[in-house]
């Protein structure tokens, strides 16, 4: 292998110019016709990558496109709806949010409980409160003097 004496790249021995500027072994520049076939290879390698880096988006686009389109489904599907799983309940919410998305009855009564008095009665007061009464997954269990 021999050293280019204008560009420093390397070439093979079986080479009489240097593959990347065409300079001979001697140091010579390279001739007119030389040039000109060196820049048209350059340029084609250069269109050739282009064309198998627009093959490569195209074969990638499609395989992305599926799963973007559901995971904006869901997504969207999660502002507008409350989710009980352990009841397998779906029901709308008042206005779309990610706020109390997935509701588990156990853990909303055990914050319900620890509220004071003013707090039980927000809590009541909310949508959520009162689709979870009306679906029949909480029941009001205070007791009133007759």
């Amino acid at each position: 292998m021999w050293k280019c004496s204008y560009c420093a790249k390397g070439v093979e021995p079986e080479l009489d110019a240097c593959w990347s500027c065409g300079y001979s072994k001697d140091g010579e520049p390279p001739s007119l016709e030389l040039v000109a076939l060196l820049t048209a290879a350059k340029r084609d390698q250069k269109t050739e990558r282009e064309v198998e880096k627009s093959n490569r988006l195209k074969k990638t686009t499609p395989s992305l496109l599926l799963p973007s389109i559901a995971v904006t489904g869901i997504v969207a599907f999660l502002l507008f709806f409350h989710i009980v799983p352990a009841h397998l309940t779906v029901f709308p919410k008042r206005s779309p949010s990610f706020a109390d998305t997935f509701v588990d009855v156990d853990e909303y009564l055990k914050r319900y409980n620890d509220q004071n008095f003013i707090g039980m009665l927000v809590m009541q007061a909310s949508p959520l409160h009162q689709q979870l009464v009306h679906s029949g997954l909480i029941v009001s269990t205070s007791k009133t003097k007759n």
